[in-house]
């Protein structure tokens, strides 16, 4: 029987793809009472933000479920039993010494009383926090330990057999003869279980017999030998093909996604989906692959084990938790995209403003001028991801831009007081939720990630900027000079339209015009910033003191210059 896979064929039968597997569930489960999506992942270090893909691809579908009028729930399975593998980036090299014991059961790296996975477990659970997603946990050490799937290790024992057919017959015979595997000496050794010793704490162990529940085994470290009841001792667990079979059944799971390695043909889903229906009498869940999630503007891709391990918790200094699950949600889940930390952030941003911000009329004349083939591209499927939104996060149809936002609040020192009265001046006027929400970010995005784009006002006269400015030029500062001494920059609109004003004497013609008024902004903002361009002038003029402008003009120095 074929894999329950749903790919974009599937996806095609609704506006919005996850209504589209929420009916495909319902069809196959029309008296279930409580449908279960599922996500899960071992806690080996920092929770990479690629991760979260899983979690909203569920999150999709649990929602659709129940704005059908259904139960759903969504849970993670931490599988903070599994062995730790290898030492990651940032964690001291001392750390290999733990290499082959749980996750559990390590001391943290940061010398707190919370175990190793804890720490990392945490990390994660207060970023999704954010997301305001209802998310069930299981922690896998607890149940394992607690003897809740000992009935099932006694299955898969009693089974051990059939389960190796089925892992061979999943193996192609050049992958054999690489591991030099033979089916009849496979058959009889293999055993769907590790044992962690108890004498090290390591699964660096060999079974010597199993008889139900009782098992032999040799540590392979101290040579040692015992005999246990592993319902007795819970130092047992099912390797992660037959594990995730066997949860499936346990927690009645009807969907479940995950990345391309699970996905590919005769890899983990393939595996265990045989393994439930033959071994533990279950129907795999509904499967689904997602795509990979890039980066713009740090030269790495997300990855636990690279050194530049992106979190939730550093995207959701520059992203709001809405804008990111909005960035998700609207894409069919195989479908790739990038998170950016460079301007590209500036689109995003806005993409979702003017959906949110326009009238339902515009929407779809909206969505034809943005056709992509990243992007779910019907109006209702926009507006059911609208919805969903707006079920669990307050969106603002007046939210103040993030480009403008950044380019602002620097001018003023991120002082969220100054802005308002900044805003004012300008004759502008945003929800001042949006401005308190976004102002950190927009501060983190420059800072951190942008530093060439932090406007700082010069404290010394720009000496060679003066010297490449012509006498034309020269002369529209001078007028500007007097006006600032004369007026002051107080009055934003007035400043900007004596700006765009001083070029209309020389210049008649519209584009002339527009060339030379760009040639003088871009010569006072060197003189003020060093750049070339910069924050909107006559706002930045504003906040601005005339002493300074001045002092940087240096009227009374042009002709010593």
């Amino acid at each position: 029987m074929q894999s329950k896979r749903i790919g974009e064929k599937e996806f095609s039968a609704a506006p919005y793809w996850a209504d589209a597997v929420a009916d495909i569930l319902i069809a196959a489960h029309p008296d279930k009472k409580t449908f279960v999506c599922a996500a899960g992942i071992s806690p080996s270090g920092s929770v990479h933000f690629g991760n979260f893909r899983e979690i909203v691809t569920s999150f999709a579908v649990a929602q659709a479920l129940k704005d059908k009028g259904k139960k759903a729930e969504l849970i993670f399975s931490w599988d903070n039993f599994d062995r730790f593998r290898k030492v990651p980036a940032g964690i001291p090299k001392e750390y290999e010494q733990y290499v082959g014991k749980p996750l559990s059961g390590i001391p943290s790296a940061n010398n707190t009383n919370e175990s190793y996975a804890e720490v990392y477990q945490k990390e994660f659970q207060d970023a999704m926090k954010e997301f305001a997603i209802s998310i069930i946990y299981k922690d896998q050490t607890k149940l394992y330990t607690a003897g809740t799937y000992d009935r099932h290790i006694i299955t898969a024992i009693q089974k051990r057999k059939e389960i190796a057919d089925i892992l061979l017959a999943h193996m192609t015979d050049k992958g054999k003869e690489l591991k030099g595997i033979s089916d009849r000496e496979y058959r009889e050794s293999y055993y769907p279980i590790s044992v962690y010793s108890r004498f090290t704490g390591k699964d660096a162990t060999e079974i010597l017999s199993c008889d139900n529940t009782t098992i032999r085994y040799r540590c392979k470290i101290t040579k040692e030998e015992e005999e246990i009841d592993f319902t007795q001792t819970h130092i047992v667990k099912l390797n992660w093909k037959i594990d995730w079979a066997m949860r499936w059944m346990h927690e009645d799971v009807c969907f479940e996604p995950a990345g391309s390695d699970h996905a590919a043909p005769n890899g983990s889903y393939d595996v265990s989906s045989e393994v439930a229906r033959k071994i533990f009498n279950t129907e795999p869940p509904m499967f689904t692959e997602f795509g990979f999630v890039g980066l713009r503007g740090l030269g790495t891709k997300m990855s636990g084990s690279s050194g530049k391990n992106i979190t939730p918790a550093i995207l959701l200094t520059i992203y709001e938790p809405a804008l990111l699950l909005w960035m998700y949600l609207r894409r069919l889940p195989k479908q790739t995209f990038s998170l950016a930390f460079d301007t590209e952030v500036y689109r995003q941003y806005d993409e979702m403003d003017k959906i949110f911000r326009m009238p339902k009329a515009n929407r779809l004349k909206h969505l034809l001028k943005i056709k992509k083939a990243n992007i779910n591209r019907t109006d209702g499927a926009e507006k059911r991801v609208a919805e969903m939104l707006k079920k669990i996060h307050s969106i603002s149809r007046n939210p103040i831009p993030f480009r403008q936002l950044v380019g602002l609040a620097q001018i003023i020192q991120w002082d969220e007081a100054k802005l308002g009265k900044l805003l004012v001046a300008s004759g502008q006027s945003f929800d001042s939720e949006t401005i308190r929400a976004r102002l950190p970010k927009a501060k983190t995005w420059v800072t951190e990630y942008n530093t060439d784009a932090l406007v700082t006002l010069r404290t010394e006269v720009n000496t060679e900027a003066w010297k490449e400015i012509d006498e034309e030029n020269r002369e529209y500062i001078r007028q500007l000079g007097e006006y600032i001494q004369q007026y002051g920059t107080g009055n934003i609109q007035e400043t900007e339209k004596f700006l765009y004003n001083l070029p209309k004497v020389q210049y008649t013609n519209e584009n002339d015009l527009k060339k030379a008024q760009r040639t003088l902004f871009k010569h006072i903002y060197r003189l003020l910033i060093g750049k070339d361009a910069g924050p909107r002038l006559s706002t930045f003029l504003w906040s601005v003191s005339a002493k300074q402008l001045l002092h940087l003009f240096s009227f009374n120095q042009v002709e010593e210059l």
